[in-house]
């Protein structure tokens, strides 16, 4: 069922979130459609490449629409190789040249590109500075990168206030839409030499295997994920069918001589991966069940229970900023209205859990900001807390220049006095 985004009407996004996400998951369906039909399936393939193309018009995305053309190619080259039997039971060679699939492949991207109706060119600047700021990334530190995952940080620091301009309404990138900048930027050259051979095991794998659909549809399903990678970040369901399509390619069983403890390697590594990965998932679940019900909670005016929940929310994964948010926003509201001594005391609280943070995630300048907040909010009970604020304030906006909360800094001048600095800080803020 097609649903529509509420940011953008005119573009589909179905239940997996966004356009981009189910153009990619449409731009696999479609190799797998050529395929099925190129199989000897043709009413069934063709209904469903004609099904899948609409639904990925309506995407508008225009980085799917090029990936499912590089798919259908692939797929279509992948099953012009076969022989395919004929309805009356002769087997013929199927002659398709391969420059007739790549044509066809360029005039369904063509098509799609003008079904998209939308002027990209604010998207298109962001993507590019997107790939300059991750490629400035990799020089920073080209060995080992950033850290897995952690595109955000460089991002922070290099993006430039340009940049933070054209992105303000999306928050901070976390991936550098695409796949190789990506790994340079968090891995570094470690991590694209490693990246780099799971491309060719890949290949290689495909081209051993026996030609038949689903090596064709797997060959199909591949490439318009390496199509959609250069100009998006990783749509998780699409990357789940190419893999399934992909595994079901391989040649079965281990190969003849092959021992029997490392056939089972691969295997044994899936179960243990996946089981890690259902332990995480059941522990985002447990913690954000308690989060959300601190939220009811608190709205709820009870918040005591609310503060309750949130503790164990942070306990549960401690590294997470927003329940460490939500902690210390409910301890500012009961600090509010409390007598001196268990304001202090609630205050104090708060600046505990953003340092618990910190010790965790010590490049996080939110984490630093909420620090200074519980800050400023001692300061003004009397505490001598006003340097720690600046200080925090001061490293949240060395880590993220381009995204300053002045806002908060200018309370600082306010406090002790400096009407000079106050000025020159409000000046920036209008």
């Amino acid at each position: 069922a097609l649903s529509w985004a509420p940011s953008a009407p005119d573009r589909a996004i179905s239940s997996l979130g966004t356009p981009v996400a189910l153009g990619a998951y449409l731009a696999v369906c479609v190799s797998v459609s050529v395929a099925v039909a190129r199989a000897g399936r043709a009413r069934l393939g063709w209904t469903a490449l004609a099904l899948a193309a609409a639904a990925l018009a309506l995407t508008g995305s225009r980085g799917p629409a090029l990936a499912a053309a590089a798919g259908a190619a692939a797929a279509g080259v992948g099953a012009a190789r076969r022989r395919v039997p004929h309805q009356y039971g002769v087997r013929h060679p199927v002659r398709v040249p391969r420059a007739a699939w790549l044509a066809a492949a360029a005039a369904a991207c063509v098509l799609a590109w003008a079904l998209a109706r939308r002027t990209m060119a604010q998207s298109d600047a962001i993507r590019g500075q997107l790939w300059a700021t991750a490629w400035e990334a990799f020089l920073r530190r080209p060995l080992l990168g950033w850290g897995t995952d952690a595109f955000a940080v460089p991002f922070r620091l290099l993006c430039g206030p340009a940049y933070a301009f054209l992105y303000r309404k999306d928050g901070v990138a976390t991936h550098a839409h695409d796949d190789w900048l990506q790994v340079l930027a968090t891995m570094g050259v470690a991590g694209a030499a490693a990246y780099a051979w799971l491309h060719a095991a890949a290949w290689r794998a495909l081209r051993s295997a026996a030609a038949r659909p689903a090596t064709s549809a797997a060959a199909g399903a591949l490439a318009a994920l390496f199509v959609s990678a250069k100009f998006n970040s990783p749509s998780l369901c699409a990357a789940w069918l190419g893999a399934a399509l992909a595994g079901a390619a391989l040649p079965e069983g281990p190969a003849r001589g092959e021992g029997r403890a490392r056939a089972l390697l691969a295997p044994g590594l899936l179960l243990a991966c996946s089981l890690w990965t259902a332990a995480s998932a059941l522990a985002w679940v447990r913690a954000d069940r308690q989060d959300l019900l601190g939220r009811l909670a608190r709205a709820q005016g009870r918040p005591r229970e609310a503060a309750e929940r949130f503790e164990a929310a942070a306990a549960l994964l401690p590294g997470v900023f927003v329940y460490r948010h939500d902690l210390a926003n409910v301890l500012f509201d009961v600090a509010r209205g409390a007598e001196p001594a268990a304001r202090r005391i609630f205050l104090a609280r708060a600046a505990d859990a953003a340092r618990e943070g910190l010790s965790l995630r010590p490049s996080d300048p939110d984490l630093y900001r909420l620090l200074a907040r519980a800050e400023l909010r001692r300061a003004e009970t009397g505490e001598a807390r006003l340097p720690a604020a600046r200080a925090a304030l001061d490293a949240a906006e060395a880590l993220d220049p381009a995204f300053p909360r002045l806002g908060e800094l200018s309370r600082i001048p306010l406090l002790q006095g400096d009407e000079e600095m106050y000025r020159r800080l409000k000046a920036r803020i209008d």
